[in-house]
């Protein structure tokens, strides 16, 4: 029986973000090189200089990146290991630009809830150790916290 990666907020749910992405950052990239041998849909590129947001600098490298979100329903194991088997055909070619350019896995959580739980079973560890990139885990939590009692046992 497979564990829900994040619990209590498990597949997705209550004001959860999962999101897995490969990033691929440098003060220069050959983007043509890169789309050429990473073949992706909904990939993104933005340029040294450009303006992203309001609240974000001008960033001060090229950067490409291809996520995975994940779907209502599905676990964080399910994101990533779709995620990782999306971008395995491209191994080779990550481990030959990792010497080039920065290049990493990163791992996205974003909660509404101040307690936040995920675990890695060891085949997703395999699978992702078989890239040897780095991996990046950013948690952001909003500090909320579910009431689960109901009216009669507040009084």
């Amino acid at each position: 029986m497979e564990k829900n990666f994040l619990s209590p907020l498990e597949k997705g749910e209550s004001g959860t973000v999962m999101v897995c992405s490969l990033v691929i950052r440098a003060e220069s990239i050959n983007m043509e090189d890169i789309t050429k041998n990473i073949l992706v849909d909904n990939y993104k590129i933005v340029m040294k200089g450009e303006v992203i947001s309001k609240i974000v600098p001008p960033l001060e490298n090229d950067c490409y990146s291809y996520e995975t979100q994940g779907e209502s329903g599905e676990s964080f194991r399910q994101i990533l290991e779709k995620h990782l088997d999306t971008i395995t055909p491209f191994k080779e070619y990550l481990q030959k630009i990792k010497s080039i350019y920065d290049v990493s896995i990163r791992i996205y959580v974003q909660s509404d809830f101040a307690q936040i739980y995920f675990e890695l079973p060891p085949e997703t560890v395999k699978k992702l150790v078989e890239f040897y990139l780095t991996t990046e885990i950013s948690i952001l939590s909003w500090g909320g916290v579910e009431d689960n009692m109901d009216d009669e046992s507040n009084q």
